[in-house]
């Protein structure tokens, strides 16, 4: 595999991670390449891997900006969602890749005449239209679950910061009333 190749697939699946190309076309284009289906699934687990590390210091991040105190914008929630969301897309495209290589391999071993060949890449095409149906259904569910993950956040935060207020709250009547009674014991 040579570098450019790999850089090659890696701009082609940052296409669609941005919503350039369709994953029917992206598919297309990592067909185009010259790699072996087992190079192009070995590039999609390293970019899988290095999003998910992403994802991970971006979760401690949050912890750490939570716990001291500091509110979680937005952009900041939201990224983490279309990491998130990005990561599932690779998988999916991982997927697909996989049963090419697995059908290609069905084709030579079993030797299917060319008429079950057709009739097979025909099932694949309607099983990939219905999943491209489904990542458009997917996008939509993302974003009203942005929507909802943002108040979610909120609302977990508020009930956190509520908690260390009220036991905040809990000792300032302690020293009150210890205060009561050192006054009392002091007039008495």
């Amino acid at each position: 595999m040579s570098w450019k190749d790999s850089i090659d697939m890696k701009n082609i699946l940052s296409r669609l991670l941005e919503g350039k190309d369709s994953p029917e076309k992206t598919q297309e284009k990592l067909r185009s390449l010259k790699l072996s289906g087992a190079q192009k699934v070995r590039i999609i687990e390293n970019e899988i891997q290095e999003r998910k590390n992403r994802l991970t210091q971006m979760d401690r991040e949050l912890q750490t900006l939570f716990e001291a105190g500091k509110e979680i914008t937005d952009e900041q929630k939201i990224a983490y969602e279309r990491l998130e969301a990005s990561i599932r897309t690779l998988e999916t495209q991982k997927m697909l890749i996989q049963n090419e290589i697995d059908a290609l391999a069905e084709k030579e071993v079993l030797g299917k005449p060319l008429e079950n060949a057709v009739e097979t890449q025909t099932g694949k095409l309607i099983k990939t239209v219905e999943e491209l149906r489904s990542i458009e259904e997917t996008k939509r569910e993302i974003k009203y679950e942005t929507k909802d993950i943002i108040a979610e956040f909120d609302r977990k935060f508020s009930q956190r910061i509520g908690k260390q207020q009220t036991q905040g709250e809990a000792r300032k009547a302690e020293k009150a009333e210890a205060e009561k009674k050192k006054e009392r014991m002091y007039t008495s």
